[in-house]
């Protein structure tokens, strides 16, 4: 499995939809998932530290497994099909009894993970599938070049298509 963490929060303007891009701690790639207006809002929230006076549906989520003595060991983005995602929430009670499994979406379970600060993994062959080179490694030929030219790029907010195409331009 591949631990992963929200490197960004984009908008493909090529459809006005929510893009999560996932970085991979073993390495240098990024994994793009697009994601619903509420649940980005939901990540963004968290990522800037705001709180409404109300609670959110993950921070409802949230209270409800502390509640009921359980916690998020950690979120598997675990199949893909059809260019759908599919995550699962590994939950274990305080008393140290069976993890349980529940199926969700990845942007619920990335929402969640990030309230309760539980680690975010994909499985290796998905990952390897879909990941592209990130432009933030040092390592990279460039260097921090490359990575000033990916911040303007994230700042400019171009299409996610151009994404791809801007990797490759740099491996070039």
């Amino acid at each position: 499995m591949e631990k992963v963490r929200v490197k960004a929060l984009l908008v493909d303007t090529s459809n006005n939809a929510p893009v999560v891009l996932l970085e991979g701690s073993s390495n240098s790639k990024v994994m793009p998932i697009w994601i619903g207006q509420n649940e980005a809002l939901a990540i963004s929230l968290k990522l800037q530290d705001k709180d409404f006076g109300r609670p959110l549906t993950h921070d409802l989520l949230k209270a409800v497994l502390d509640r009921l003595d359980q916690q998020l060991e950690r979120v598997v983005i675990d199949h893909l099909d059809n260019n759908t995602y599919y995550a699962t929430l590994m939950l274990s009670s305080e008393d140290g009894g069976e993890l349980t499994e529940i199926d969700s979406r990845p942007s619920d379970s990335i929402a969640l993970a990030l309230r309760t600060g539980s680690p975010i993994f994909v499985d290796d062959d998905i990952f390897r599938e879909v990941a592209m080179e990130s432009p933030f490694d040092e390592g990279l030929e460039g260097g921090s070049e490359s990575s000033e030219d990916f911040e303007d790029f994230l700042d400019q907010r171009m299409e996610l298509s151009k994404f791809k195409d801007f990797t490759e331009e740099e491996e070039e």
